[in-house]
């Protein structure tokens, strides 16, 4: 198997889905249901290793590592980032798409060797971001319905009519920023094709999400895409087979889904089901921050040359 066929053949799937949306269509409910679905099987358990990814790395590291002492900085970041999701939204929402823009970078470009890692980041940055962009500028009126759900998210109307009005200017300025990167990544570092096929994912990936609707779009990225090539890279790196990787996933995977669904039934039961979705997004959002910490030493050191 070359280095990029795993891509190819897992980005059929979105594709398949591409096609089932243009020619048949999706019910508000089946997006729905494929969104907590691919949350429940791909999403929250593909952060359910991070407990041995740590583990891992400080033994390859030759440093201690204590249980106790990883989930007490875990939780503690939940906690933090929480505390910031109370007292600013509008800070919790832009941390959120930041740190989600510099995760999904480092998976999506991770067959690059990185000469710096303030290269690595910038562009990993970047790439998520085109990937969040792409979603959300082809879908504001959604984005919009959705962001309305949320309470004390100040300046978004105003926002919103500046992207409304400058969404092609922005579009054309953001695809041709990040395709001359990428071409000028590969040039400074002769890895030609690496960037061919950041270049072709990227396009294929524009095109998918701007067809499919925002929530069955974010949902295809991240459950059927990003999720499966987390598994592989920490498959690779933690040397476990599929099914020993799924069932070392299952008990934190299970802790995170508890605690995400109490957080639902508990708005619910005070009446607030309107709710549910900005919840439920935050709940993610929590678990990102600590996920991302984790992954993001995992790619840095394995990454990036010294």
């Amino acid at each position: 198997m070359g280095a990029y066929t795993k891509y190819y053949i897992l980005i059929i799937l979105p594709l398949l889905i591409l096609a089932w949306s243009e020619w048949i269509g999706f019910e508000e409910m089946q997006v729905i249901g494929f969104l907590l679905l691919g949350v429940w099987v791909t999403g929250i358990p593909h952060g359910g290793l991070d407990h041995l990814v740590a583990k891992k790395s400080a033994q390859d590291l030759n440093q201690p590592f204590s249980i106790l002492s990883f989930l007490v900085k875990y939780l503690g970041r939940m906690v933090i980032f929480g505390l910031i999701w109370l007292i600013s939204p509008v800070l919790g929402l832009l941390g959120f798409i930041c740190l989600s823009a510099l995760h999904f970078g480092e998976i999506d470009l991770q067959y690059f060797k990185w000469p710096h890692q303030t290269l690595y980041r910038v562009f990993a940055f970047a790439y998520g971001v085109s990937i969040l962009g792409g979603l959300f500028l082809t879908h504001l009126e959604e984005v919009n319905t959705i962001l309305h759900q949320f309470p004390f998210v100040h300046g978004w109307d105003t926002l919103y009519r500046f992207l409304v009005s400058h969404e092609g200017v922005i579009e054309a300025m953001g695809i041709t920023t990040i395709l001359i990167g990428l071409l000028w990544l590969g040039a400074i570092t002769n890895q030609w094709k690496a960037a061919q096929h950041s270049i072709s994912i990227l396009l294929v990936w524009w095109l998918i999400l701007w067809r499919l609707p925002l929530l069955m779009g974010f949902a295809v990225y991240f459950c059927c895409w990003h999720a499966i090539l987390t598994f592989m890279e920490l498959k690779n790196f933690m040397g476990f087979s599929w099914i020993q990787l799924s069932k070392k996933a299952i008990p934190f995977s299970l802790i995170a889904l508890v605690g995400i669904f109490a957080l639902i039934g508990i708005f619910w039961y005070f009446n607030h089901p309107e709710l549910l979705w900005p919840v439920l997004f935050i709940g993610i959002a929590l678990l990102t921050a600590p996920h991302g910490e984790v992954m993001d030493f995992l790619f840095l050191r394995r990454r990036v040359e010294n």
